[in-house]
């Protein structure tokens, strides 16, 4: 496998429009990798440029001042190799509630 070194990276940016909020009212966002905050919108660990921002001018749109650059491993390239917590039932009920499944159709 490639060194974590040379592992390829993608710089992500968020941008939310028509957001509906009230002054002093903040958008983040998380998800599931490290540099997303783990799921955790309180990590202290996690950079305060996941929080976007908006403006007098840009209102009701909000976005992200700089990417969140993400590492890319093998399991985000290949998918994951161990779906821990999901069952052959659970990915046949949300293959079938896709639109792009015959099923969900």
């Amino acid at each position: 496998p490639p060194s974590p070194r040379r592992m390829p990276h993608i710089g992500v940016l968020f941008e939310v429009r028509r957001a509906e909020t009230r002054p002093g009212e903040t958008i983040g966002v998380v998800g599931n990798r490290q540099e997303l905050g783990s799921w955790d919108p309180f990590d202290s660990k996690s950079d305060a440029g996941m929080h976007l921002r908006t403006g007098a001018k840009q209102y009701p749109t909000w976005a992200m001042p700089a990417p969140v650059w993400i590492q890319l491993g093998k399991e985000t390239l290949d998918g994951p190799e161990d779906d821990v917590g999901s069952s052959d039932q659970d990915s046949e009920a949300s293959q079938a509630s896709t639109p792009d499944s015959p099923e969900g159709m």
